[in-house]
């Protein structure tokens, strides 16, 4: 829904009220009334809420998958939604990230965010929704071990 709403007091908003039913152009009444209904009653708090939840366990959920690969997690946050880690035995993840492609892993090494991006990077930034899938772990391990077999 595309909606622009505004948090006033209700003078302000019945003035507001009267002036946009004076120069309204398009607007959906009912998307309107649907985001009131969501506002008013709670129901954005208590997604927020659940989302919170959510991307609070699979940052930890993250950061345990680094931690039993003994990788270095750059900064370590009760919730994030992405971890910036370097996996230990990769000096490239561009490299490395091009290994995981064949397994249908995408990953985002730190290179792509550099001003120069011939600038080899270890580190990475890793999506902690996507890390959730239990494919990322499996094939993240064996690539590693894969390294250190090499």
């Amino acid at each position: 829904m595309r909606v622009g709403f505004i948090a006033c007091g209700a003078d302000l908003a019945s003035d507001l009220a009267d002036l946009k039913a004076l120069i309204h152009v398009s607007s959906s009444e009912y998307c309107e009334r649907t985001v009131d209904v969501i506002l008013s009653e709670g129901h954005y708090q208590r997604h927020l809420n659940r989302l919170q939840t959510r991307l609070g366990e699979a940052t930890r959920n993250a950061t345990r998958l680094f931690e039993s690969v003994d990788a270095e997690v750059f900064a370590r946050t009760p919730q994030s939604l992405y971890v910036w880690a370097a996996l230990p035995g990769v000096a490239d993840s561009l490299a490395f990230a091009k290994e995981l492609l064949p397994r249908k892993i995408v990953m985002a090494p730190g290179r792509i965010f550099s001003v120069d991006s011939t600038q080899v990077s270890r580190w990475s930034r890793f999506n902690v929704g996507a890390m959730a899938d239990p494919r990322f772990a499996k094939a993240l391990r064996a690539a590693l071990r894969r390294r250190v077999s090499d």
